[in-house]
């Protein structure tokens, strides 16, 4: 039996409301799932264990997040490049600086850091320059949220190779927070 037009019309516009509606639902979750809590992810954890180890784990974790975002972005080719440079130098560095950092956890305190998540966040599946913008956005905060730990670290770190990494990375971090924040204007206007 076959059936009619109208109720065959009827059943496509149907799909194709729910099919809307689940791609909505789809991105508020992954909206939300981007969101941070920007003033929790600046902090070092308190605790009773020493500084220097709740900073490390922070900062592990940190960079861990930061692989996330710079790992499509150093991959993609279809991206400006000197954006791609700034994305693949930054990995590189950070990869060299999470090794040094689960040594010195190991080292100073005897602690094997647990495998860390590397599934890439939503951003790696967008292409060009919906990329770029996305991108400049979220690591311009993410990359906000470490300037006063380490800060912070620069000043109460009792090991002096910790302290030493702290006082050396922040120029730069602030002169690539700079850098980010002038590409988003003048590519996409997003000036503040």
């Amino acid at each position: 039996m076959s059936s009619s037009p109208i109720i065959d019309a009827r059943e496509r516009n149907r799909s194709v409301k729910l099919a809307r509606t689940l791609l909505f639902l789809c991105t508020c979750v992954a909206t939300l799932a981007s969101c941070r809590n920007r003033s929790a992810e600046s902090e070092i954890p308190g605790g009773s264990d020493p500084f220097d180890k709740r900073f490390l784990i922070w900062l592990v974790d940190h960079h861990n997040d930061d692989d996330r975002i710079l790992g499509p972005c150093a991959s993609k080719a279809d991206i400006r490049q000197e954006l791609h440079d700034f994305c693949a130098s930054i990995d590189q560095q950070h990869r060299e600086r999470v090794e040094r950092m689960k040594g010195w956890l190991k080292a100073w305190y005897g602690a094997e850091y647990p495998r860390t998540d590397d599934i890439p966040l939503w951003l790696g599946s967008l292409q060009g320059q919906q990329f770029e913008r996305e991108f400049l956005k979220e690591y311009t905060g993410h990359h906000a949220d470490a300037i006063d730990p380490m800060a912070e670290c620069a000043k109460k770190a009792t090991h002096p190779e910790l302290r030493e990494l702290c006082q050396r990375v922040a120029p730069p971090q602030k002169a690539q927070l700079q850098q980010m924040k002038q590409w988003a204007c003048v590519w996409f206007k997003d000036c503040d």
